[in-house]
């Protein structure tokens, strides 16, 4: 019965924790800048993305995982973390090759060829708060921008 117990609360200790990393992501520009964020200058990612770890989730249940060659180059993982009983769509997960660059406007930029979803190709702010980082995906407004952690490790 113990063990069964102590089941239960690990099961519910790892829901809440990504309930908690859910939320945290799932902000406005608006509210990230109330977190007092930092935005990244050209600078700045010129120190922090070469040779860097990145890792991303998304909301169809994707871990997207790559390392930024000093070169440009990168190979993307795509690895699905729902059983596909509890929603995989079957012809996901694998790599893909693809570039990363920082934009003269500052912008960490990346375009990857997947083969078993849509092209990603995009060119965002990258904003700190803390040790996390956030890219955020522009709105009409700060308020319509969304904010979606991005994990970064040198």
């Amino acid at each position: 019965m113990k063990s069964l117990l102590s089941v239960a609360v690990l099961i519910l200790s790892v829901c809440g924790s990504q309930s908690v990393l859910a939320q945290e992501a799932d902000m406005s520009l608006e509210q990230l800048q109330a977190k007092n964020a930092e935005k990244l200058s050209r600078e700045k990612l010129e120190q922090l993305l070469p040779g860097a770890k990145v890792m991303r989730s998304t909301a169809g249940g994707a871990e997207l995982s790559w390392t930024n060659n000093p070169d440009g180059k990168l190979l993307a993982n795509d690895r699905q973390t729902r059983s596909a009983g509890l929603g995989r769509r079957s012809g996901l997960g694998g790599s893909a090759p693809g570039t990363w660059r920082i934009s003269e406007e500052g912008q960490y930029c990346i375009d990857i060829d997947w083969t078993t979803r849509d092209r990603e190709k995009w060119c965002r702010d990258i904003y700190r708060v803390n040790s996390h980082y956030y890219m955020i995906r522009k709105g009409k407004s700060d308020e319509e921008a969304r904010a979606m952690l991005l994990k970064i490790k040198k």
